[in-house]
């Protein structure tokens, strides 16, 4: 199996977009979480009766370091938005600018046709996922987790709320070193590109 390698911050991200298996809206507007995980995917979204969750995680290959967004189905968030202010400049998180190689799965690039050819405009070269175990899928689950806070809640809430669950979850896990994984991005981290204003 062949696997690549990265020697530092911002050399190879990792993007992941995938349908929650635990938590989506009910139809009153609650969020609501199911301990069974059901069989869903990107691409049998539209044909599902539930409005899932869908996570976004954007990782650094090389410290771990990853930032996260959630939608609700089937209003779910433009790739290309969600890759801008991944790479932007963001007043509590270090993690920002472009990859040198950006990796994901047909899966993400079948949902999101359009993305490949414009990440590649940047001068991000696309490289593919070159193990079933694809970067970002524990996150997926980690945020998974996080989210069951707001089961019951109205999704009115989530846009404020996923923020802070976001941060909940790298608090909860700097125990198991995110800490110190946002510090080796800042440390090792070169010149950062940021992707221009009109992309």
């Amino acid at each position: 199996m062949l696997q690549y390698r990265s020697n530092y911050p911002n050399h190879v991200h990792q993007l992941m977009v995938s349908a929650s298996r635990h938590c989506f809206a009910g139809a009153d507007d609650l969020m609501k979480c199911q301990k069974k995980p059901m069989e869903v995917t990107l691409a049998k979204l539209p044909a599902s009766p539930r409005r899932h969750a869908v996570i976004y995680t954007l990782r650094d290959h090389c410290s771990g370091v990853f930032y996260a967004e959630v939608a609700i189905a089937p209003d779910l968030l433009p790739l290309k938005g969600f890759l801008a202010r991944a790479w932007d400049e963001k007043a509590n998180f270090a993690f920002c600018g472009l990859p040198e190689l950006l990796s994901f799965p047909a899966s993400v690039r079948d949902a999101f046709p359009e993305v490949a050819e414009a990440v590649e405009r940047l001068g991000v070269r696309l490289v593919d996922v070159t193990s079933g175990f694809q970067g970002g899928v524990r996150d997926i689950r980690e945020i998974n987790e996080a989210m069951r806070v707001h089961e019951g809640r109205p999704l009115s809430d989530l846009p404020d709320e996923i923020e802070w669950t976001y941060r909940r979850l790298a608090n909860a896990v700097s125990r198991r070193g995110f800490g110190a994984k946002i510090e080796m991005w800042k440390e090792g981290v070169g010149t950062v590109r940021f992707p221009p204003l009109d992309w």
